[in-house]
């Protein structure tokens, strides 16, 4: 990375005495009207200013910041342009800010804050550009402190999806990206591992060249969370005789802070050719990726068979790509039958030619509490996945709702063969990502899957993984 491509977003913090602004955090928190205030010593006071290189960088508003003291969150302040002075008394505090914290897009922590608290995206909204910056202060009482804190972006930007000599016949063409991480927490960390991102195509004026936007996309409008890992850029090509997908794990992770430029030629010897470029913003230089894939690489999509394991394009397919050569997956082989034990793991299902999706042969219990919001489970489940490795596989997730009816309709076979009872007349135990995204219980009974709504320390985590099968 040439440092001189680098910019930054720059918010200057000093400490000297003033008025205090706070809202909800912990029980430290001094709240205006609630208790009589302290003797004034130290307050921080927050002025931005975006240039860098001589160049003036907007800088994404508001701009959240949180201060802990410990583990304690000690004051969240929802904007800094309106809240310029927070009063504090001396001591270190941990200062986490996030460029680009809207509440009406996202759900962000207020209340028991956490340096693990995920901002989620509300229903029906996208994501926007996000940046984030932390440091450490220790001020003393009556004293002033100047800090500079460089925020770093932790969002990717599509600029263009460009399929071309796309068949006659076609009724829609999408590319999807997969897996991504879903949420951004309190300390500028990204989490969850079973995110995606499908765009809808549309048809040009030449009827075989289907694209995302009319022109690159400069301003950008679609902004993606970094890939886990080496993502599978997948492409669905849909016709009345239903969908086929051209799928292919790339060499080399979708980072934060680059535009996204796909372009992909299908030919008349029915190999799909497609070249991505990562487009460096002014922060990075480019990257540039190159694949291909041909028919060996298509499977049917919504109208296939029996592949109930989760979406082809994509989904939910939790714990994304573990193993290969990360290079191109055309290469013949031969997958462990579904219902099979492969590298100690329950096969569910072919996920396509070269890849199954794997149960693994283990549960944690103690992970959610009675009460957990969804918040807080969804930070613990990430905890608890961090430190799951199951024969070399790392990469876990909780399983889709797909993926809990396969396996309700499988729970003999798979307690046979892995020693997980999914299996219950009583209370649904297990954890799964619902249809609307909200994490629920599920077990299998007489009537198939049975779900409930709340948690409790014996409701047991259990994980899924996509992973690529290779000739040994």
């Amino acid at each position: 990375m040439e440092n001189k491509m680098k910019k930054y977003f720059v918010y200057s913090v000093a400490a000297m005495c003033g008025m205090m602004a706070l809202c909800g955090c912990q029980s430290d928190v001094l709240n205006v009207g609630e208790q009589e205030l302290a003797e004034p010593t130290s307050v921080l006071n927050v002025s931005t200013r975006g240039d860098a290189d001589g160049l003036t960088i907007e800088v994404p508003e508001p701009v959240r910041l949180y201060l802990f003291k410990g583990d304690n969150c000690t004051a969240v302040v929802p904007d800094v342009s309106q809240t310029p002075t927070i009063r504090l008394q001396g001591g270190t505090y941990d200062v986490y800010a996030i460029a680009g914290a809207d509440p009406t897009r996202y759900d962000c922590p207020e209340e028991d804050v956490e340096k693990t608290s995920l901002m989620t995206l509300l229903d029906g909204k996208t994501l926007g550009d996000l940046m984030v910056a932390d440091a450490q202060v220790t001020v003393a009482d009556a004293a002033r402190y100047n800090l500079t804190l460089s925020m770093n972006r932790v969002v990717m930007g599509v600029k263009q999806m460009t399929i071309k000599k796309v068949p006659d016949g076609m009724t829609a063409v999408t590319v999807t990206i997969s897996p991504l991480y879903e949420s951004l927490a309190v300390n500028g960390s990204t989490s969850g591992t079973g995110g995606s991102y499908t765009a809808s195509l549309t048809k040009n004026a030449d009827n075989t060249t289907w694209t995302l936007f009319d022109e690159p996309a400069e301003d950008i409008s679609v902004f993606l969370f970094p890939s886990v890992g080496c993502p599978t850029i997948t492409v669905g090509f849909t016709s009345s005789e239903g969908t086929v997908n051209y799928s292919y794990s790339t060499t080399e992770p979708l980072t934060a802070n680059h535009k996204i430029d796909i372009e992909g030629t299908y030919t008349e010897q029915a190999t799909l050719q497609l070249i991505g470029t990562i487009t460096g913003s002014e922060w990075d230089t480019d990257q540039t990726i190159t694949f291909d894939f041909n028919e060996t690489n298509a499977s049917s999509g919504e109208t296939g068979g029996d592949n109930t394991g989760g979406d082809n394009t994509g989904g939910d397919n939790t714990g994304g790509d573990q193993g290969g050569d990360g290079g191109n997956t055309s290469q013949a082989v031969t997958l462990p039958a579904v219902g099979s034990v492969y590298r100690t793991c329950y096969v569910l299902s072919h996920v396509d030619d070269t890849h199954v999706l794997l149960m693994a042969p283990k549960r944690d219990e103690n992970v959610v509490a009675s009460g957990d919001s969804q918040t807080t489970v969804t930070t613990k489940i990430a905890g608890a996945f961090s430190g799951w490795n199951v024969d070399g596989i790392t990469l876990w997730g909780l399983p889709n709702r797909n993926q809990a009816e396969l396996m309700c309709s499988k729970d003999t076979d798979i307690n046979s063969k892995i020693g997980i009872n999914v299996r219950s007349s009583s209370t649904p135990n297990y954890l799964f990502t619902d249809t609307d995204g909200n994490i629920r219980r599920f077990n299998s009974g007489s009537g198939g899957i049975k779900v409930g709504e709340t948690f409790s320390a014996q409701t047991y985590l259990i994980g899924v993984s996509t992973v690529e099968v290779t000739n040994e």
